[in-house]
């Protein structure tokens, strides 16, 4: 029977997150306390359990001793990252029916070491990954102030380029509008010391024509 207990640092607790053929599996709230039973003492010392007759280890005589196991010896092992707890491997019900030994305690914490050390690569790897969805992330938000960048300047360059449009018009309609009113204001003069029958006057008539077309064109350019 094998169990996989992960610290939950929020809230100071071992919860169990993997069972092999056991008892374990079906633990209605598979938390415990940091401080409480043998994980708690495992936990505390962050050192390697090896418990040959539990019936007969004075350290578990107090109200540790087991109350889930099926036989009298176990290993409680550990896992360590850079010195600090991050979970607990434990094992029991040897199928040989007899104790755990010392060898058993020194491959399950080589064992340990190797499920730590993976731990460590898949936090690493979920760090680069996120790292690396951060820095998308960052160069879509870079890409998208260039280009409004680039539209805000091309904007910015349009707008000077109709204001200075803006300020030619309106010199080129306010040169015109003064002779076009002179002209205008001289052929209704012209127009009103002619008898109505004068070749002249139809000559001049069509000349007011294109003249007041030319003020309607400066008044558009001016709008």
């Amino acid at each position: 029977v094998g169990s996989l207990f992960l610290v939950d640092p929020e809230k100071k607790e071992l919860v169990l997150k993997g069972a092999l053929r056991g008892t374990l599996s079906g633990i209605p709230d598979a938390r415990r306390k940091l401080h409480e039973g043998i994980l708690g003492y495992v936990a505390h010392r962050k050192t390697p359990l090896l418990v040959e007759d539990i019936r007969k280890d004075a350290r578990f005589q107090n109200g540790n001793g087991r109350s889930r196991y099926r036989t009298d010896s176990f290993v409680s092992i550990p896992l360590l990252l850079g010195g600090e707890l991050v979970g607990i491997l434990n094992l029991t019900d040897k199928r040989s029916g007899r104790s755990f030994s010392k060898e058993d305690l020194e491959r399950m914490t080589l064992f340990a070491d190797c499920v730590a050390l993976q731990m460590e690569k898949g936090r690493l790897k979920a760090a680069l990954e996120e790292g690396r969805a951060a820095l998308e992330t960052h160069r879509r938000g870079a890409t998208q102030l260039e280009e409004e960048r680039a539209r805000l300047q091309a904007e910015l360059t349009l707008s000077r380029k109709m204001a200075s449009i803006g300020k030619l018009a309106a010199g080129i309609a306010h040169e015109l509008n003064n002779p076009l009113d002179g002209t205008l204001r001289y052929i209704h003069l012209s127009l009103s010391h002619l008898r109505e029958d004068e070749m002249v006057r139809e000559y001049l008539l069509e000349a007011k024509l294109g003249l007041e077309r030319m003020v309607h064109i400066v008044e558009n350019l001016l709008a």
